[in-house]
């Protein structure tokens, strides 16, 4: 007969194996998911969850040794969300699964413009509101993959400081447009070598630009300078301007936009690991079109990850 001392021992490994919890793996398809599935489902390849949305809203539930997995050559548009952590034996681990064959799955800071266009000269248009959860504006265009180019002027190059700036007034006395026309432009100028800034033009008259701030720098005369934000702008292809409700642009080859792939970049990052998260590993994705960081956060582990 064992002693009491074995048997108490027995008995606190049965039940610490009691205690062990298994680690789900939940699958994701962008095309095959359903958001409605159980997340008993979500953990068969067969009946996958589809969205970023759904990942976000179960996102903090993850426990240490839990897996997301989504589906190679797939692509997802919107912010991923991660506040939950693993620890140091079991992180939490973001990944692929389906054949190494196809291409990793994607997450893109950009989402479709799918809305009607109207046709204005060489100009289309569209409404578009930005979405909730994202940076509040538009940062980039792309049409079929390539980017385009906000509108401004010059068109390409720059414009050229023709006497030293000084504070926060630049001349150049080959702009001889009216008083005011560029009032409420942004100039991108190059104040050094190694540096450039932005500035609103508050006032302008007979070639000198009065701004809402001193420069970073003083630019010397031959120093360039661009100007934009301002729709008049538009007026080469591949430009693009939005006013905060529409979305203007005109197309490389002047068709209309409903014939290509419009992407704007309205994130700025798509992978979000806050700052408490810590042990998660982020392996086989590929992370493009953001504003700003692919992937914001710290304490996390990168494999096999391409932008």
């Amino acid at each position: 007969m064992p002693s009491m001392s074995m048997s108490m021992k027995c008995l606190f490994f049965v039940l610490s194996l009691g205690c062990l919890v298994q680690s789900a793996t939940y699958y994701f398809d962008s095309l095959g998911g359903d958001d409605s599935r159980t997340a008993s489902q979500a953990q068969m390849q067969a009946t996958p969850w589809k969205s970023l949305t759904k990942f976000n809203a179960i996102q903090s539930t993850l426990q240490p040794g839990d897996s997301a997995l989504f589906l190679r050559g797939r692509r997802w548009q919107g912010r991923l969300d991660i506040s939950a952590s693993g620890n140091i034996s079991q992180p939490i681990s973001i990944g692929a699964y389906g054949s190494t064959n196809d291409a990793l799955p994607i997450f893109s800071g950009a989402v479709n413009v799918t809305s009607a266009w109207t046709k204005t000269g060489s100009i289309y248009s569209t409404p578009f509101t930005i979405p909730a959860d994202t940076q509040g504006t538009i940062t980039d265009i792309f049409v079929d993959g390539k980017r385009m180019t906000y509108a401004r002027a010059p068109n390409s190059g720059w414009y050229r400081l023709t006497s030293d700036a000084s504070g926060s007034t630049i001349v150049d006395a080959n702009r001889t447009e009216a008083s005011g026309y560029w009032n409420n432009a942004v100039v991108r100028i190059r104040t050094s070598h190694y540096l450039y800034d932005i500035q609103t033009v508050t006032s302008f008259a007979n070639g000198v630009f009065n701004l809402g701030g001193n420069l970073n720098g003083q630019p010397s005369a031959g120093y360039g300078y661009f100007l934009e934000g301002k729709s008049s702008l538009l007026d080469a292809p591949s430009e693009w301007f939005y006013d905060g409700t529409t979305l203007s642009i005109m197309t490389p080859d002047g068709t209309s936009p409903a014939q290509h792939l419009i992407e704007a970049v309205v994130y700025n990052s798509s992978l979000v690991i806050s700052g408490q998260a810590s042990y998660i590993t982020i392996s086989n994705m590929r992370v493009e079109k953001n504003s700003d960081t692919n992937i914001r956060g710290t304490h996390f582990l990168l494999r096999e990850f391409s932008t």
